[in-house]
């Protein structure tokens, strides 16, 4: 191509591209400037008559007139919300309201790259009157019985007037510099009346409650929301400090209703769009159908001993960014904040997520608390403890899903009494929840699967570079009595090593209780992990152990606590292990190991004995491992029982893994092993010495096999009972029979 014909191609091409950028406006010499006044107020946009008809920028007329705004990228149309619905699309020459076609004399159309739509048209398709001034060029709308005084651009600086202020519509914009102070010896209150304008220049905001009390109620409608932006046409995200509560903020004083939040938080990493500071005091603000778009850091910060009042509901938060490589969230809160967050719509931040965090590496739930569904998942980069004095309820509801960095965790009556419930009646579906279990999967796309969601789960919370799980829950010997997790999904925790169990109960001296039952135990090292005088309360049942190293390690008590009916699936150890390698463990009351699914593994010298005169009893079709320090003794540290009750077609079976002769020490029936003791229907094979019976019991031990024994009876009694002969044993493969 020539060099001429390729000038030539070029002027084409910018034409073009001008055309289509002022569709339907032909040349920007063609744009005449006009002024629009709404309500005795100056519309702070540019406006232009474009073949003897005004447009506007959509989005200034849209919020001014108080409509809802959603825009089709795809389709290139507009649909504002008020009362109608109105559907305007780029360069088409009819517009919708409620559906029913209206001609336009202009159409919406793009003036350098923004959208702007003709004013007349939806100003009174929106209920407002239409007039120009044609000898100062201003087009004057006038909305539904609208009468003002003031002229817009009332400015707001420095200290609230004593008794009080209020803003309205009339007024607006009212325009905010620098940080505005409500508060005063009087208890002032900053009153926001339905569809006033608020702009903030850059760094402004607004601080109630700092160092004197101070109230703020915002009082939008459906119709007409209250808008708070920045002073700016082309406003980032964090352009202005946001709307701050702080101790003194007067109780019941502090409400923001039907209220559009746009571009607020850029104070610091600690701030928000909506910001509850309080070391000391307790304060409560109430947000009800607000929107929060465009925040840094977080949509709403809450610190201290601050919290959204019972009964905050309607909140959508979208567009927060991090601010200096931190937060992102639509909210972020402490232990005291957590309590009872509404559900809302939190997608589209940087982060979908509620964060949690202080400026330590744990937080303490202190008082009764309730962690409810959100729709989002719960982020905790620290520990989450629950524990004081005061005993306090951490109630957790279904739907809610709590995640954790790997290295984090729950912990639960550690130092201080502490109580959780989780329970949602039911065992969630594996294949629905495992996936929420991990952030990977659900840190993306708005998690939908998040807001169907009916299970409580908690699991891991890593990016693409992290390794590891996290610590699981922990129930320390100060948890409280009704400690429940019934219902729950638990996932990609525990540690390695088996220190630390998805679920741990560690009592070392005092014992605690906890109902663990209809729950799905995933995807660690160790499932259930139960040590020191760690038990489980009743009802503990029907749980399934998946995807693990070792399904459970527990203590002899525990182990005689636990109910039946568990699953086991994809485990690598198919036992649950009892006792750690070889210590003495005791049985202090009357207890009962029920039979499973699995075997059990005993690694413990388990002894029977104590003032209350325990009972271990064995279950029909029970299988037993034995480690090979592993022994049972009856009697020990005073006078106990073991009942071992098999059936003709469900024996009871003490084993050895490797299936050889002496792998396990035996079972001991010592002096103070009560007569009532019985074994029956069992099968007792490679012990050192099957039996040993330290005095004559009689005849309890019946239609039992010894095989492969050193030694299948010793007796350290002369004469007395003949347990070869009358009594239905049967002996196979032994060293010796009796002795």
């Amino acid at each position: 191509m020539s060099r001429s014909r390729s000038r030539v191609f070029a002027a084409i091409l910018t034409m073009l591209l001008t055309l289509l950028t002022l569709a339907p406006a032909a040349r920007a010499e063609d744009l005449v400037p006009v002024a629009v006044m709404i309500d005795g107020q100056r519309l702070e946009a540019e406006a232009y008559i474009v073949s003897n008809r005004t447009v506007v920028p959509l989005r200034a007329i849209f919020e001014r007139l108080g409509a809802e705004i959603k825009w089709d990228g795809a389709t290139r149309t507009v649909t504002a919300i008020k009362g109608k619905t109105i559907k305007l699309t780029i360069n088409q020459s009819v517009a919708y309201v409620d559906g029913a076609e209206v001609p336009l004399s202009v159409p919406a159309m793009l003036i350098f790259d923004r959208t702007f739509v003709p004013l007349r048209f939806v100003s009174e398709a929106l209920g407002a009157e239409v007039s120009f001034d044609g000898a100062t060029r201003t087009v004057i709308v006038k909305t539904a019985g609208a009468k003002c005084e003031l002229p817009g651009g009332q400015l707001h600086q420095g200290k609230i007037k004593p008794g009080g202020e209020s803003w309205g519509k009339c007024g607006s914009p009212h325009i905010v510099k620098g940080s505005f102070s409500v508060e005063g010896a009087d208890n002032p209150i900053l009153t926001i009346e339905a569809g006033a304008l608020i702009q903030f220049e850059p760094g402004a905001a607004l601080s109630i409650g700092r160092w004197a009390p101070g109230g703020l109620l915002v009082k939008g409608s459906s119709s007409e929301p209250v808008v708070f932006s920045a002073a700016a046409s082309n406003p980032q995200p964090g352009a202005w400090a946001g709307i701050n509560f702080f101790e003194k903020t007067l109780s019941g004083q502090a409400v923001i209703e039907n209220a559009i939040i746009k571009n607020g938080g850029a104070q610091g990493n600690g701030s928000g769009a909506i910001t509850l500071e309080s070391s000391q005091t307790a304060i409560e603000v109430l947000l009800k159908n607000v929107t929060i778009a465009d925040a840094t850091t977080a949509g709403i910060n809450l610190s201290g001993k601050s919290r959204l009042t019972e009964g905050s509901t309607g909140l959508k938060i979208s567009g927060t960014k991090a601010l200096s490589g931190t937060g992102g969230y639509p909210i972020v809160t402490n232990a005291y904040g957590i309590h009872n967050l509404p559900a809302g719509d939190y997608t589209g931040n940087e982060t979908d997520g509620v964060y949690f965090y202080t400026n330590s590496s744990a937080d303490t739930i202190t008082t009764n608390t309730t962690i409810r569904s959100t729709g989002v998942p719960y982020l905790f980069p620290i520990h989450m403890d629950v524990g004081s004095t005061d005993n306090p309820t951490l109630t957790i509801e279904p739907g809610a899903i709590l995640l954790f960095r790997p290295g984090k965790g729950m912990n639960v009556g550690k130092w201080y009494p502490g109580t959780l419930v989780a329970d949602t009646g039911s065992k969630p579906d594996l294949n629905k929840a495992l996936p929420l279990a991990n952030s990977t999967n659900i840190l993306k796309d708005g998690c939908a699967a998040c807001k169907a969601n009916k299970a409580i789960i908690f699991g891991l919370w890593a990016d693409g570079n992290s390794t590891g799980t996290w610590d699981g829950i922990s129930f320390g010997e100060k948890a409280a009595e009704g400690s429940r997790l019934n219902g729950i999904l638990v996932a990609h925790g525990g540690k390695a090593d088996g220190s630390r169990g998805l679920i741990t109960v560690d009592a070392p001296y005092t014992t605690a209780s906890v109902q663990i039952a209809n729950s799905i135990i995933s995807s660690g090292a160790t499932g259930l992990l139960m040590t020191g005088a760690a038990e489980f309360a009743p009802g503990s049942e029907n749980n399934t152990l998946h995807k693990l190293q070792l399904p459970m390690d527990l203590n002899v008590m525990a182990a005689g606590t636990l109910a039946g009916g568990h699953t086991f699936q994809e485990v690598d150890q198919a036992w649950i292990n009892v006792g750690k390698n070889g210590y003495s463990q005791s049985i202090t009351r009357s207890v009962t190991w029920q039979k499973q699914a699995v075997p059990y593994y005993v690694n413990a010298s388990v002894k029977i004995g104590g003032s209350n005169r325990p009972v271990l009893t064995i279950d029909a079709g029970t299988k037993l491992f034995m480690g090979d320090r592993s022994v049972f003794e009856v009697g020990a540290g005073g006078k106990g029982a073991l009942v071992v009750d098999g059936t003709t077609a469900e024996k009871v079976t003490f084993t050895s893994e490797f299936a050889m002769k002496g792998d396990w020490t035996g079972i001991r029936f010592l002096s103070d092993a009560l007569p009532s003791s019985k074994i029956s229907h069992a099968v007792i094979e490679y012990a050192t010495t099957g039996a040993e019976i330290a005095r004559d019991l009689g005849g309890f031990i019946t239609d039992t096999a010894f095989r492969s024994n050193e030694t299948a009876i010793g007796r350290s009694f002369s004469g007395g009972t003949d347990f070869t002969s009358g009594l239905n044993n049967s002996f196979q493969s032994n060293t010796a029979d009796q002795r």
